[in-house]
């Protein structure tokens, strides 16, 4: 049993079809689209038992081995399309999330100082918080932006 005889996967629509089978409800089904979500978000379905994530067995189908992380480039869980999906590394996927709600500078990585006079720029490298800038909220997104770059080589 592999990944290439059950699964079927169109690059360009994201569409992930699982080959006739057995659905995870464990019923006996023809050919269908992987549409199960789990409860992240994610496109879900069962292979060997196992519940695998649908981008995850699309890297897989495409490259012919399985990612160590993927990341959804534009943040939709649901869009599986090759142009949207990248390997990264848990640093790597950390930079691309969205603003938390509570966040009130509207910049990841930058939030008010404890003093409440200024703002504070921060950055993860390697699990490790490293402290970028202290002052107005332009130098401290600034600090952020530049840190993100040097990530980025």
């Amino acid at each position: 049993m592999t990944i290439e005889s059950n699964f079927s996967y169109d690059p360009e629509t994201g569409v992930l079809t699982r080959l006739e089978g057995v659905d995870a409800m464990g019923r006996h089904r023809p050919e269908y689209i992987v549409k199960g979500k789990h409860s992240e978000g994610y496109y879900v379905t069962t292979f060997e038992g196992k519940k695998v994530f649908a981008h995850r067995i699309a890297f897989y189908l495409m490259v012919g081995r399985w990612p160590k992380m993927i990341d959804h480039i534009n943040q939709d869980k649901t869009d599986n399309r090759w142009a949207n999906l990248r390997e990264i590394d848990h640093s790597g996927n950390a930079f691309n999330t969205k603003v938390p709600s509570d966040n009130k500078t509207g910049r990841i990585g930058v939030r008010r100082h404890a003093n409440k006079r200024g703002f504070v720029a921060f950055i993860a490298v390697d699990g490790k918080q490293r402290h970028l800038a202290y002052g107005d909220l332009l130098t401290c997104v600034a600090a952020r932006i530049r840190a993100e770059k040097e990530q980025d080589r």
